[in-house]
């Protein structure tokens, strides 16, 4: 979305440059650029280059068991970043390490109650679990806090889809 927005937004600021003062048009133009990238990123905050890297084994390279130290070492030296508390849970979740993946979500959780993200895969993680009532709490935490139709809602919504369809339920 931003990546179509953005280029409006700073002709739109241009073209204010002459009833506003060149501070203010100057931080605009920051704010602007800094919500495109901010936007742009997946799982990481701008700056954590080693996240990066991990994100990159976990996200295309699918190697889970290989990021699992790099994460822990990760989220002991950056135990309020939300989103390594996130990874680690997914990783975790992947290998079937499900009591180890659900204290991870719970300490993201506890960071930042309506992380979407962590809310989508604890989801899954109860469906992975046989705890479908717990599944659709978080699904409707998900309708309450998005806006629009977000990924992570659609994603555990067509993850207790195939479980009820699979449980006939």
């Amino acid at each position: 979305m931003w990546l179509s927005i953005r280029p409006f937004l700073m002709g739109k600021i241009m073209f204010l440059s002459n009833s506003i003062n060149r501070m203010t048009k100057s931080f605009l133009l920051v704010a602007v650029s800094s919500l495109w990238s901010l936007q742009s990123l997946s799982f990481m905050a701008v700056g954590e280059k080693i996240n990066a890297k991990i994100l990159h084994k976990v996200e295309k390279d699918k190697d889970y068991s290989g990021t699992l130290k790099s994460l822990e070492d990760y989220v002991y030296e950056n135990p309020n970043n939300v989103n390594g508390w996130n990874l680690i849970g997914f990783v975790s979740r992947k290998l079937g390490n499900f009591e180890e993946a659900e204290v991870y979500y719970a300490t993201g959780l506890e960071i930042e109650p309506n992380h979407d993200d962590i809310l989508a895969y604890q989801g899954q993680l109860y469906l992975e679990t046989g705890r479908y009532e717990m599944a659709l709490e978080n699904l409707q935490k998900l309708t309450d806090i998005c806006l629009f139709n977000c990924d992570e809602k659609i994603e555990l919504s067509e993850a207790i889809a195939k479980y009820e369809q699979e449980n006939n339920l």
